[in-house]
């Protein structure tokens, strides 16, 4: 069985050098001190990025769900690699790699593992709005009432000068950190953005609708980059 391995190992990644010589088991692997560090280096190099991003499935999934096109979309790797940066703790890194992998645990997901079923929006459920507002990824982040609430709370306290305009530039600008008339992504704005969904996740998971005072919301974008 470790003859096998071993063997798969070597078929797997050729080992062997031009003039014919190969790489003894000591030198491959022992060299690896932090094979977890050295993947994830790997996962976000750019050169990985851009011949496998936009082959992977929840890519796509993730701009048909927001239904926008990323076609001219620059720098945008910076966002589905945010889980892999060393900031933040590992609850909220957890958070960014679902968020951006459609992962989740929305009610109309898991809703079909529960003996009572309820698809509709936490939010709108607490505020008693009636049954039939699914709570899909776009709605909870972006066309809830209570979310939209906390947006314009937040962009006039923080970008009362940026107009979105039209509904697309509000889609970027908090799913994806772009400023209107730019399409390019900062990481700066990537990591307050998706903070502030970090902060609504942690709402809808204590059932909580009031309103999320801006200030609250800093604090919470602070504490993660501090953890």
């Amino acid at each position: 069985m470790l003859k096998d391995c071993l063997l798969g190992f070597l078929r797997r990644f050729n080992m062997h050098k031009s003039d014919g010589s190969s790489n003894n088991i000591c030198d491959a692997f022992c060299s690896i001190k932090k094979p977890s560090k050295k993947i994830r280096q790997t996962l976000t190099t750019k050169r990985f990025l851009s011949a496998k991003l936009e082959k992977s499935t929840n890519f796509n999934t993730f701009f048909r769900l927001l239904e926008i096109d990323y076609q001219n979309l620059k720098k945008i790797e910076t966002c589905f690699t945010a889980w892999s940066r060393s900031r933040g703790s590992n609850r909220y890194r957890t958070f960014a790699f679902k968020f951006y992998n459609n992962l989740l645990e929305l009610n109309t997901r898991t809703s079909h593992f529960v003996q009572n079923p309820n698809r509709n929006c936490t939010f709108c459920t607490l505020k008693g709005v009636p049954i039939g507002n699914d709570e899909t990824f776009k709605h909870l982040f972006l066309s809830c009432t209570q979310t939209k609430a906390w947006h314009n709370q937040f962009v006039s306290k923080y970008f009362s000068s940026v107009n979105f305009d039209p509904e697309e530039d509000r889609v970027k600008f908090f799913m994806l950190g772009i400023l209107p008339n730019t399409n390019t992504s900062s990481e700066l704005f990537n990591d307050i953005l998706l903070s502030f969904q970090y902060c609504i996740w942690e709402q809808k998971l204590q059932k909580k609708s009031h309103p999320l005072q801006p200030y609250v919301i800093v604090s919470g974008i602070r504490s993660i980059t501090l953890s």
